[in-house]
């Protein structure tokens, strides 16, 4: 990555590149995400952190117990933070950042018993946990 980084001259005015760690829930985007970060000396930015602490959320869906997300206030806290880049950035959507804020995306799998053991002992509602169970499918 920052061979390719290099390559490109910095198009983004970054000091280095921004690494999107992507997937649904479960399939180990913290771990991944936090040992990708430490070894390669980069910022870890958990996205989900940064929606509770900054308050960048219109309050909650009890149906699905998850944030409605207001996009504009995180993009708004998000930039400033990886705009120099050298941040592993986690998150469930990638559709969410802008295409030149990130140089590499990667996109976690895992198979789907596994992740239902997952979800379960998170505690997920049935509804919920089968509704990111159809996202692997």
């Amino acid at each position: 990555v920052m061979a390719e980084f290099e390559n490109n001259n910095n198009i983004a005015g970054r000091q280095g590149p921004n690494i999107l760690i992507t997937g649904t829930p479960g399939t180990g985007k913290s771990v991944t995400a936090t040992a990708a970060a430490e070894k390669l000396g980069f910022t870890y930015v958990n996205v989900g952190q940064l929606v509770k602490e900054h308050n960048c959320h219109d309050g909650k869906d009890e149906i699905y117990d998850s944030y409605i997300v207001d996009d504009e206030k995180l993009l708004d806290i998000l930039e400033p933070i990886i705009q120099n880049g050298n941040c592993i950035i986690e998150h469930h959507d990638p559709g969410l950042l802008e295409e030149e804020w990130v140089d590499l995306v990667l996109v976690l799998r895992a198979e789907t018993a596994v992740l239902f053991d997952r979800l379960t002992a998170r505690g997920y509602s049935e509804l919920k946990r089968n509704e990111n169970l159809e996202c692997e499918i």
